[in-house]
């Protein structure tokens, strides 16, 4: 979120536009000796306490000197701050509600605690003060109005761009840009990951969809009849020590996981351009960055038949159904199979066709046009609320 705010500041200014960025400041969580849970709580008070009277006192003397400003919330997470600004011209940004839901009890997957319930329920009170909101995704704007008291005066969907500069590039040079995560051997052929150890990311399932794979090649049922399995490299945090345990009779079935960290941009467009198939079947998600950014690379994905997932990928991608939240274990095998199955198939039709499909749907997500739509946006909400 700080890194989406501070591109808000820099498009806009670039446009013409005087923008301040205000954040709260680790005043009680920057003390000596503050850590773990109690720094969680003391940030707390930082962000809901201690910097919303600094902000409406700013507001104030904006005014005073003849100002009016809008108000743009980098993101509805924040709505404990809203009765400083539901008087002001102001914009909300909305990236998921999957905290919402969940102390909703909307995922057996995560189950939220009580604490966690009442926090999420004073964000939600908070927010529903506001009027003016702006969706990533049709999926997002639904659970928004969901959780709203009243119809909103705006509520826009407008989808992420990319950030980075993702396109196809050559294989030598891709093999050139990854090679330091590779010091000591050649770069294999391998299935590609990209995310967090967040619960809705769904690393185990990756996982397991590998393992179904292998178990497929030397039963030798694969459609693809390969004999050599590709690695499946997956690029995130450093993984908690369940997942690598996840991945530890990987070897003894002919497989290999390999776990990246820290690539920068050009690293991780050199890894989309070298992968066999990105795989990406996280349970849920509030846009999905990574399967677009392999599109842009030309990369076939293979990801959840679950929206805002499908609004990214259209008809360019692959699907699988979401991995069975039960604990019906035969269920998750069943799943798991029929992904390494779909998975397969994917590496025998990789046509140019297709490939020009998918760069075409990444082609949608421009970043230019999506700042295009936040400044009119930005100005509609202004113009009619100053009026």
């Amino acid at each position: 979120m700080p890194r989406f705010a501070e591109m808000i500041c820099r498009e806009m200014t670039a446009r013409g536009y005087e923008v301040e960025l205000f954040r709260s400041k680790d005043v009680l969580s920057g003390l000596k000796g503050v850590g773990g849970a109690l720094r969680k709580y003391a940030g707390y008070v930082d962000d809901y306490l201690l910097a919303p009277p600094k902000l409406k006192k700013r507001i104030a003397t904006l005014k005073k000197e003849g100002k009016r400003p809008l108000i743009v919330v980098g993101d509805h997470a924040l709505g404990m701050i809203a009765r400083h600004i539901a008087d002001e011209p102001h914009v909300v940004h909305c990236h998921d509600f999957l905290a919402q839901r969940s102390a909703c009890g909307d995922f057996p997957e995560n189950v939220t605690k009580g604490s966690g319930k009442i926090y999420q329920s004073l964000i939600r009170s908070g927010f529903r003060r506001l009027r003016n909101f702006i969706s990533i995704s049709e999926a997002t704007q639904q659970d928004l109005h969901r959780f709203l008291a009243k119809e909103p005066e705006l509520s826009a969907v407008v989808y992420n761009g990319l950030n980075f500069d993702y396109h196809p590039i050559g294989a030598d040079e891709a093999r050139k840009t990854l090679k330091p995560h590779f010091i000591s051997e050649e770069i294999p052929p391998f299935f590609f990951h990209v995310g967090g150890n967040q619960w809705y990311k769904n690393r185990f399932g990756v996982i397991e969809i590998y393992r179904s794979y292998l178990e497929q090649m030397r039963a030798g049922i694969l459609a693809s009849q390969t004999q050599e399995a590709p690695a499946l490299v997956m690029v995130g945090p450093e993984p908690k020590q369940a997942l690598r345990e996840a991945a530890g009779d990987v070897p003894e079935l002919g497989g290999r996981v390999i776990f990246l960290s820290n690539l920068t941009n050009e690293q991780l467009r050199a890894a989309y351009n070298l992968a066999k198939v990105f795989v990406f079947p996280s349970l849920e998600e509030g846009f999905g960055w990574p399967p677009l950014e392999a599109l842009a690379c030309g990369t076939p994905v293979l990801m959840t038949e679950k929206a805002p997932m499908t609004e990214v990928g259209g008809d360019a991608v692959d699907y699988i159904p979401r991995m069975p939240s039960s604990a019906d274990a035969q269920a998750k095998q069943r799943w798991a199979e029929t992904a390494a199955t779909q998975l397969d198939l994917i590496t025998l039709k990789n046509s140019e066709p297709e490939r020009q499909n998918r760069l075409a749907q990444a082609g949608r997500f421009n970043a230019d046009k999506i700042i295009d739509r936040y400044e009119s946006i930005y100005r509609e909400v202004f113009e009619r609320e100053t009026q």
